[in-house]
């Protein structure tokens, strides 16, 4: 049974339409990413969700009771749900780890009361942050007031966590330990856990499943893998890495590529029923269209290798384990990216040769 239904939601500010038709089902326990350009929603959805705003048609379900609809609100502190924005409020006049336990009761939560020195030891250096307990937020920096404002929302053990952009003001040096930390500590408390970033790595890197929204509109909804390997749209490719293009004619069973002619067998069984649907399509005796195959998919082979095309290195930028090498194509007005793992030898002006992987090239029919 689904855990967090929200069926048909639309949510508009004045006459702009914000959110459209929104239908998603979260199953407990599950780490939900939602990710798109700015302006997408994605914000206004949390909020929907944790019923900071009053959605104007469908509902939201937890637990197969409606908590959001047109005509029901349940009031935010009787959703069992805690949120962390990417700004972090604390209270300036009380130390770090009152703000942590702020509203936590005895006679609601006598675990937590009676132990508050030890869970807030625990999580204080699980963050990183092993000498602020009774530091005033004023005497935080940004990235250490976000931490203690994550804290907060975790030792309160919400039924479901809500997170906007929270590693955003986190110091790159630690923000992928942090953001690592957390939720390997949702994951074993078994939390609900929606997080909200642009940020398509960290989302791969976090989630089960990323829900993608464009427009108001979710365009894509399905887990880490299928995203990347197999997206539906362009749209979603081109959010989540790389794409270089190939331009390409079908003819028959026989597709004709830069690389050279291939016939249909070679593609993944997705391409090849979007290609023949494509060509069918058509209706005629040759058809131009484009594939996409990402640079992870273009591998540096030896000359005269089959299938292969010569270039000469136009471009090299280096990430440490991996180097992003730009080929000029031969005889073609072509560029194209190719990853190059471990140590890279190749300079500019090198003469290489490159070869695809068929069976992970893509096909949209746009």
């Amino acid at each position: 049974m689904d855990y967090l239904k929200i069926k048909d939601l639309s949510f508009n500010y004045g006459k702009k339409n914000i959110l459209d038709n929104i239908n998603l089902n979260i199953n407990k326990g599950e780490v939900i990413s939602l990710v798109g350009p700015s302006g997408c929603g994605k914000s206004t959805l949390l909020r929907a969700i944790i019923g900071l705003e009053q959605i104007q048609s469908g509902e939201i379900k937890l637990n197969n009771k409606v908590i959001s609809s047109k005509k029901v609100n349940i009031a935010v502190d009787k959703r069992r749900m805690g949120i962390v924005f990417q700004n972090p409020s604390l209270f300036p006049h009380i130390t770090a780890e009152d703000n942590i336990f702020f509203g936590i009761k005895k006679k609601n939560n006598k675990y937590i009361y009676e132990n508050r020195k030890e869970i807030s030891k625990d999580y204080l250096e699980l963050f990183d942050l092993p000498d602020i307990a009774n530091k005033f937020p004023h005497e935080l920096s940004g990235g250490e007031q976000q931490r203690v404002s994550l804290i907060r929302t975790l030792v309160s053990q919400p039924d479901i966590i809500l997170l906007d952009e929270p590693f955003a003001n986190l110091d790159s040096v630690i923000r992928k330990r942090i953001r690592t930390n957390v939720i390997d500590t949702l994951r074993e408390k078994k939390s609900t856990v929606i997080i909200v970033t642009h940020d398509p790595q960290e989302a791969m890197e976090l989630s089960d499943k990323i829900c993608i929204l464009n427009k108001g509109k979710i365009i894509e909804n399905s887990s880490t893998r299928n995203i990347y390997y197999e997206p539906e749209s362009l749209f979603t490719a081109d959010f989540f890495g790389s794409l270089n293009v190939i331009e390409c004619t079908s003819s028959d069973n026989n597709i004709t590529t830069p690389f050279g002619k291939k016939i249909l067998d070679v593609f993944s069984e997705k391409s090849q029923k979007a290609i023949t649907h494509f060509v069918q399509e058509s209706n005629a005796d040759s058809s131009i269209f484009k594939l996409y195959v990402r640079p992870e998919h273009l591998a540096i082979v030896d000359s005269g290798t089959k299938d292969s095309l010569e270039g000469i290195v136009d471009k090299i930028t280096f990430f440490g384990g991996t180097s992003l090498v730009y080929v000029k194509i031969t005889g073609l007005s072509k560029r194209f990216r190719v990853n190059n793992y471990g140590m890279c030898n190749l300079k500019v002006g090198d003469s290489i040769f490159i070869k695809p992987s068929y069976e992970n090239m893509l096909f949209f029919n746009v």
